[in-house]
Formats: C-alpha cells, structure tokens, sequence
C-alpha cells in the first residue's frame, strides 16, 4: 500500500444509527488524541461511557430546529468536512486542487478529519407490515447522506466511515503509520458513495410504490435506480471460465443465503443458486402442502403432493430418474429421517427445505458435499409490485412477476365432454407448473403429481411428444397442460397416450379444428385464454 498522502487527523464527528463497536472507537480515536464532536443518542452512548465528547449544538453555537431534523447542517460543520487541505505529500495533489486553509481561519472553522456515519433503517421500517406513512418519511436520513457525501467528495483531506466493519482498519492504519493512508480513503469513500446510492435506491422504490386513493403505484418509471447489494462472489459463473457473484435487491431484506442457513456441503455455485431459485418458485404454487420440486437446469424433472416429505420427494423424483442424477430438490415441509433416507438414494447437489430433523441431517451429513439449505423462503411472499428482470447484453428486461393461474371468470371448456373431479385437479397442478417450464412447454399430470416434462423445444408437437415419452404408461388417464398452442396433432398424441384431457391457453385460428378433434376423440378440453412462457 502507498503510505503516501497521510491523513493526520485530530477532529472527529461521530453520529451513528447502528451504535455497534462505537464506544470502542470512540475511546481508541480519543486514545490518539481526536477530538470527537457528537449529538443526540450517539453523544449520549459515549458520554454515558465516560468518553468525552462535544455536542454538536455547542460546536457550532446552533440549537438543533425541528425536532432534531437540523443539528449537522451547518456551516461549521459541512464547512469543516468539505474544506479541502494540502495533502502531507505535494506529489499526492490532484490537478486543480485548492488550498482552503485561508477562508478556514477567515471564517473560524476548525477541520474536521473523520466522519463517522451510518443511516437511519429505512430499508428495516419500510418492511414491516404495519408501517405508516409517516413512520416511513421519519426515517429518510437527510443529515447523515450530507455528511458522509461531503466527506467522500473530499476523501483527499477527509476520511469517511459508514459502517463499523472501518473502524478496525482505521484504528490499524492509526497505529502502524500514525495516520491514515490516501488508498484506505479512497477505499472507504467509495463504500461510502456505494452506502448513498443504495439508500436512495431504497427510498425511490419506496416512492415508486406508494400509492394513494385513486393513484396507482408507477412500475416502469423513465429512469430507475437500482441497487444490489452483494452477498458473496461464486467460485465461477455458468462455467469454469467465468467469474460470477449472487446480488440481492438492497430494498429486498430476504436472500436465498443470508436469509436462510447452510447446514452443510460445499459452497452453493452460480448454477446451484438458479436451480434455487427455480425450486422456491414451484414449491409456493402450492401453499399449505407439502410440496417436492425436484429442477436440472431450472426446468422440473418432477413436481409432487405428498402427505410428507418422503412420499412427496419419492413421487417428484420417480417422474424421471435418469434426470435427477444431480438436481437441486425442493421440499415445502420438513425433511425426516425417512425422506433424508430416500434423498441419500442418489446423487443430489441441493436439498432446500422449511427445516431438517436431527436425525435426518445425521443421515445426510454422510454426503459430504450435499449442501443443506435451511429456509422460510419455500413459503409464499407477496410479490405484488415487485419486477423480475433479465439480463442483456446492453440492458436489462423488467416485467412483473407471473402470479396468475388462470382467470376464473375466462377458463373455458370448449369440449362437449366436462372434466371430471379429478381431471380438474390434475389440470390445476399441470397448469401450475407449466409456467415454470421453458417454452415450448408441456406438462403430463396427474391429481398429485407431474409424471412427464417436455421443456424448451422450439417445435410445440416436440415438447408434447417429450413429455408424453417421459410419463410413458402412466400417461394413461392423466391431463395434459402446454403453453402453446393446442393444434389437433397435439390433440392425437395425446389421445394415443392415454391423455384424457388437455388444458392449454386458446387463441389460435385453428381452434375450432381442436376442439372438433377432442370431441370426436371423447376428450376434454380447457382453454384458460391466458398463456404461461417462460423464455
């Protein structure tokens, strides 16, 4: 590290929302010689502490206004932060640079050399289920955004810190140079930059769903701020060759890692986390049961109802056992001993699920490289006004996310014959999982099961007959569900398989055609005039 451009600093202004490891800080800045200038909960926490300390009201001979609102924006204060100095090292002056030592004592302000700040929670209080409206704007830091902004801006003669992970590496860096290096202080202002843009991000998605009395929340607003924030680097992307990361939305508290508990195997790869992803989708289709989602390639080798885990995970994986040969499983209820005893029947890369009993993570830590994935996540969210997006090459798609089933009001038979009971049950669970199929898309169901999967072809007739293949004799009084278009070939396929009914999205000119091939063959047809691509 270039040790060049040392920061020397014997003021200090501390205000912090998350007051961990401050008093610590605080007392070793005060150990060097800083002078520390506070206000409100912070300067009461170190002064409580024994830890002297000036309160900003004193400082800068201002009463706070408005209920604490104004305190830090002040001339003495920003002035302080934002007056630039020469750096130790003339080599280490940026083009350009200005002196403002002269306009400082002109003006009687003092330098302020580290600023220590983080923000109210305002991600935190908008997730909560009961938040008001004013609850919500009482927690937009204007304060604390100024000051770390003008302390980033000015990182060649002030050192910002917004998180209490800095306070070791400044306290090191005081203690091995007798001060603080201009890399540490690029570093950190650039976090800090990072911390501003995150939270506005927040706030103006906050906005951008706030609705009131006959206004509706804007979803695709002309620009949109976007903050991500990173939960770990994977060990390479789609491939060994690849670099890769798994990103959460900074607005969005809940991830498939953090929010959830690895109980053993290896690290959770790039891939892993898509085929998650695929398996939490499936399993909240169906709430209240216990459902098995058993995904290669973020397309469902198998989908299944049980009465508990092991019959649910045992029917998902019979669909195509060739196929699961390394997939990523997802059960919506707790793995057992049994069902830990079935998962461990062959190879599987990810088991993710509400929880594991003791006994079943004895018998699944004897695959050492199995992971575990302990998480809430399988349970449905509300995912109303939120956007999925896609990445391309030179932007980026934003759609809603597909929460519908199918209309009620719009499901048509367009048969002579009726569904019966069950065929209505094997065409709910059918019409589910199509969505979560790549197009072209069919899926071969039962009234608690899938029992064959055509994904991603380019020709519909090819997924039909794929799925037709996989399901085999079992296809035989069973439904059909596709996303495409339902033509009498599909139709005749389906009925030499054994297929009694066919439920699929309508629309095409030779529907009719359709449906006079599913009356003549006895066969029930449903048309939900809603389709279900997933590209």
């Amino acid at each position: 590290m270039d040790h060049g451009g040392l920061l020397k600093p014997k003021r200090a202004i501390l205000s912090v929302y998350n007051k961990t490891g401050i008093v610590e800080f605080a007392k070793a800045l005060r150990d060097f010689g800083i002078e520390l200038i506070s206000s409100g909960g912070t300067a009461s926490a170190l002064s409580n502490a024994g830890v002297p300390v000036i309160e900003v009201d004193s400082y800068t001979g201002t009463d706070e206004m408005f209920s604490g609102r104004v305190k830090t924006l002040h001339p003495k204060i920003h002035g302080g932060i934002l007056a630039r100095r020469a750096p130790e090292s003339p080599d280490m002056m940026p083009d350009g640079w200005i002196d403002d030592s002269e306009d400082m004592r002109k003006f009687e302000i003092p330098p302020i050399d580290i600023v220590c700040v983080n923000l109210y929670p305002f991600t935190e209080t908008i997730s909560k289920s009961d938040v008001t409206h004013q609850e919500a704007l009482e927690n937009i830091d204007i304060g604390g955004p100024a000051l770390i902004r003008a302390a980033a801006k000015n990182f060649w003669s002030v050192c910002v810190v917004t998180d209490p992970s800095g306070y070791v590496e400044i306290i090191s860096a005081l203690k091995e140079h007798g001060g603080i290096p201009w890399p540490l202080r690029k570093k950190l202002a650039s976090e800090a930059f990072h911390k501003t843009a995150e939270y506005d991000s927040a706030i103006a998605g906050w906005f951008r769903t706030l609705h009131h009395h006959d206004t509706e929340p804007e979803l695709f607003p002309e620009t949109l701020p976007v903050a991500l924030h990173k939960i770990t680097e994977t060990r390479y992307g789609e491939n060994p060759h690849q670099r890769g990361a798994y990103y959460r939305l900074a607005d969005d508290l809940a991830d498939y890692l953090t929010d959830s508990e690895i109980l053993q195997g290896r690290e959770i790869s790039y891939n892993n986390l898509l085929d998650i992803d695929s398996v939490v989708r499936i399993c909240r289709e169906f709430p209240g049961q216990i459902c098995a989602a058993v995904v290669k390639h973020q397309n469902p080798t198998g989908v299944a109802i049980g009465i508990n885990a092991e019959e649910a995970y045992r029917k998902a994986r019979s669909v195509d056992e060739l196929a699961a040969f390394g997939n990523v499983t997802g059960i919506s209820g707790v793995v057992d001993e049994i069902a830990a005893i079935a998962i461990n029947e062959v190879f599987v890369e990810v088991v993710v699920a509400l929880d594991f009993t003791e006994s079943a993570r004895e018998i699944l830590s004897k695959k050492k490289n199995l992971r575990l994935l302990k998480t809430n996540l399988l349970k449905p969210v509300d995912l109303t006004h939120r956007l999925e997006s896609k990445g391309l090459a030179h932007g980026v798609l934003l759609q809603e996310f597909d929460l519908k089933k199918w209309d009620e009001d719009k499901i048509e038979v367009v048969s002579k014959r009726q569904p019966t009971e069950d065929e209505w049950k094997a065409m709910d669970i059918g019409w589910r999982v199509v969505k979560h199929v790549r197009s072209n898309a069919t899926v071969i169901a039962n009234t608690t099961q899938t029992l064959g999967t055509g994904p991603a072809q380019t020709s519909r007739i090819a997924s039909f007959e794929i799925a037709i293949g996989k399901a085999g004799e079992n296809a035989k009084g069973a439904i059909a569900a596709t996303d495409g278009f339902c033509f009498f070939d599909s139709i005749e396929a389906a009925h030499k398989a054994g297929i009694t009914a066919v439920i699929e999205p309508g629309g095409s000119k030779s529907d009719a055609e359709t449906v006079a091939k599913a009356d003549e063959l006895g066969m029930a047809l449903v048309m939900t005039h809603i389709r279900h691509f997933k590209h």
